[in-house]
């Protein structure tokens, strides 16, 4: 097991807005997190990510509390959040700068990947000049370099349009698959969850609390799947949940 989430209380001033969160997520595996705005989703990343402390509950990391501590996994917002005046490698290359590797270092350590990300040739681009899909994966390369053992997607495909959005999701698995990536999604997304995760927890409330888990059987590929009658059953399964 990679991360556990313990017992998670929160609350804001005198609201709670989660209730006892329990997950887990293992080695090379990735989850997703479904439910509807505002059940508690990013409070529970943040907290996650150290940003938050939790009234009550802890977040182990490989056996070690980390609960309230930051800087211990990668955590990829909604927005691409690339900065306008650098180019794609130097955006990219960001964290590794910021972590004291010399820039030219931290160029030539992103290199070798800009060809698996789908990024190559466009090394001294600036964001303004990519389409959607390619900010998303220059914002998930510049997470994946953060070289955390754990990466947090704060509904990083929600902004595309669906067809650039469906590739992306293939992609992405596929990174996920030849990395052994360990990886929370939140989403409302349905048919997104289904089609990315291993399993998926299920948040309704407020608070938001874990109402049910669902592991997912995926066969053949990502599209075959998609349009097959399993695929459907999942998605009919967590609407009645939800």
């Amino acid at each position: 097991m990679k991360l556990r989430v313990n017992n998670v209380n929160a609350s804001y001033e005198e609201n709670a807005v989660l209730d006892n969160i329990c997950i887990e997520l293992n080695e090379g595996e990735f989850v997703s997190l479904v439910g509807s705005s505002g059940v508690g989703k990013t409070t529970l990343f943040n907290i996650i990510a150290g940003l938050l402390t939790p009234v009550s509950g802890t977040v182990m990391l490989d056996e070690t509390d980390v609960t309230g501590k930051t800087g211990y996994v990668g955590y990829m917002l909604q927005k691409d959040m690339l900065l306008p005046y650098k180019t794609v490698m130097d955006n990219i290359a960001l964290p590794l700068v910021i972590g004291k590797v010399k820039k030219q270092e931290a160029r030539e350590l992103v290199l070798p990947y800009m060809d698996e990300f789908g990024l190559s040739g466009y090394e001294n681009k600036y964001p303004n000049m990519l389409s959607g899909g390619m900010r998303q994966r220059a914002a998930l390369l510049r997470t994946y370099m953060q070289k955390k053992q754990v990466m947090l997607l704060d509904e990083p495909f929600s902004a595309i349009d669906g067809i650039t959005r469906a590739g992306m999701h293939s992609w992405y698995r596929d990174i996920v698959d030849r990395h052994g990536l360990s990886t929370i999604l939140i989403t409302h997304d349905i048919e997104e969850a289904v089609s990315m995760s291993d399993r998926i927890y299920i948040m309704c409330g407020k608070p938001g609390k874990i109402v049910d888990e669902l592991s997912i059987e995926r066969e053949g590929s990502l599209q075959d799947f998609m349009l097959s009658e399993k695929f459907l059953d999942y998605k009919k399964y967590i609407i009645g949940r939800l």
